[in-house]
């Protein structure tokens, strides 16, 4: 990790047009992280829960066939999901909304698959428990945080993938 400076007002360009546009740049970086900042206060905390690795690995070969792509902007990267908690509890619909970058689908894909008239999409949105989260006796340690679930994917990421720096709220 090297040392940023993230202050908008650093750069000073003599090429106007060109200083208006850095400084938006610089602008919405440092928005990035004032926003990281606030949602990100305090260090993670451990807590006393924990899932049976092992149980789990045997538990998830019955969903291997149904893990999906994530996305449809990175298809070169080796990024697969199966969601937990997505938009209508259904794991082996055509799309699965819940398992791709929810930014992607609301500005180029819901006019494609029609979901929920179109509208844009938030987090909260997705309530639904898929037969993964209710059928592996493995996550019954996630049970703790049932009705504040939303969301949620196991993702399998190979060599080579990740994800562009964002924040998800």
């Amino acid at each position: 990790m090297f040392i940023k400076n993230i202050d908008p007002t650093v750069y000073d360009w003599n090429n106007e047009i060109r200083n208006k546009i850095l400084k938006k740049e610089q602008e919405d970086e440092f928005d990035y992280f004032t926003k990281y900042y606030e949602l990100h206060s305090n260090f993670i905390q451990p807590t006393n829960i924990k899932i049976n690795i092992p149980l789990f690995l045997e538990e998830i070969k019955k969903y291997h066939t149904l893990f999906r792509q994530w996305g449809e902007n990175r298809n070169h990267l080796p990024r697969y999901g199966i969601s937990l908690i997505n938009y209508d509890g259904i794991i082996d619909n055509e799309y699965d909304i819940g398992c791709s970058p929810l930014d992607q689908y609301n500005e180029n894909y819901r006019f494609r698959y029609n979901i929920k008239n179109q509208e844009i999409l938030h987090e909260n949105d997705f309530i639904k428990k898929t037969e993964v989260y209710k059928n592996l006796s493995s996550l019954r340690p996630l049970d703790y945080f049932e009705n504040l679930l939303i969301r949620s994917n196991v993702l399998l990421w190979h060599k080579t993938a990740s994800f562009v720096p964002h924040l998800d709220t």
